[in-house]
C-alpha cells in the first residue's frame, strides 16, 4: 500500500504546472536547510513541529528507509495534504499508524454533516467493531466519493439539489454492500460525542488534521478542509 502510494504522489507531481512543481521544489529546499539534497527527521519536525503522527508520517515518507527524504519522498507529503489523504482511523487499538492509506469506513451522518471530524475506521476494526460511535451506518470511502460525485453533476446539470430518493439509493446499495461482507453493526447504547470513549480517538484525529493543515501552511497550499456535497 506504501508504494501505491508514493508511485501515486510521483503521478501527482508529474501532472502539476510547471509553477506547482518549482514551488514544490523551494519547499524542499526551505526545509532542507542544510544543502544536503535531503531532508533528514530534525529538519522535518523543524518544519512540522515534533509529535509522534509527525515521526509516523516521516517514517512512512522514507521509502527507501535510510533515515532522510530525498525530493522524490518528499513529494509524498505534497499529495498526502493536497489529496487530504490525513484520514486516521478512530477505532479502539488500532494499528493503521499515522493514518489510513486504503479503503476505510466512514459515518455518513457526520459525512453527510461535514464535522470537523468524521468518524472513519479501517476495515479491521470496522469488521471487528472495535469502536464506539453515536452513528450506524457507515459506507467505504469510494462509495462516498461516487455519491458526491453523483451529486455534484446533478448541481453543474441541472442546477439544482439532487433528488433525495436517488441518493438514498445509492447510501442504501452500499450498506447493503457492507452488511453482507462485514456483518450488520450493532446499535449500542447512545454514547456522547464528549465521552472518552469517542473523545480520544476525535483529539487524535484533530490532531492530525492539524499536523496536515500545519504542513499546508508550510508549504503554502492553504486549508486542508474543503466543503462537501450533501448525499443524504
Amino acid at each position: 500500500m506504501e508504494k501505491e502510494m508514493h508511485d501515486a504522489a510521483s503521478a501527482y507531481y508529474k501532472n502539476l504546472p510547471a509553477e506547482l512543481q518549482q514551488k514544490a521544489k523551494e519547499k524542499f529546499n526551505e526545509m532542507d536547510s542544510d544543502g544536503s539534497k535531503t531532508i533528514s527527521s530534525e529538519e522535518f519536525q523543524r518544519s512540522m513541529g515534533i509529535s509522534s503522527e509527525i515521526k509516523g508520517c516521516f517514517e512512512l515518507l522514507d521509502k527507501n528507509k535510510d533515515g532522510k527524504l530525498n525530493f522524490n519522498e518528499f513529494i509524498t507529503l505534497y499529495y498526502l495534504v493536497e489529496g487530504g489523504r490525513g484520514v486516521f482511523c478512530c477505532g479502539h487499538g488500532c494499528k493503521a499508524d499515522p493514518f489510513l492509506k486504503g479503503l476505510y469506513f466512514t459515518c455518513v451522518e457526520c459525512f453527510h454533516n461535514n464535522e470537523a471530524a468524521t468518524f472513519d475506521l479501517c476495515t479491521s476494526c470496522y469488521s471487528d467493531r472495535k469502536y464506539n460511535h453515536e452513528h450506524a451506518n457507515f459506507l467505504d470511502n469510494y462509495v462516498l466519493l461516487r455519491s458526491k460525485a453523483a451529486c455534484e453533476s446533478s448541481k453543474a446539470i441541472y442546477g439544482v439539489e439532487p433528488n433525495p430518493g436517488n441518493s438514498n439509493r445509492v447510501i442504501g446499495r452500499g450498506i447493503e454492500m457492507a452488511s453482507d461482507l462485514l456483518g450488520q453493526p450493532e446499535i449500542g447504547t447512545q454514547i456522547s460525542p464528549m465521552s472518552d470513549q469517542v473523545g480520544q480517538p476525535r483529539s487524535k484525529r484533530r490532531a492530525l488534521v492539524g499536523l496536515f493543515n500545519s504542513a499546508k501552511a508550510n508549504v503554502g497550499l492553504g486549508d486542508v478542509s474543503a466543503e462537501s456535497c450533501s448525499i443524504m
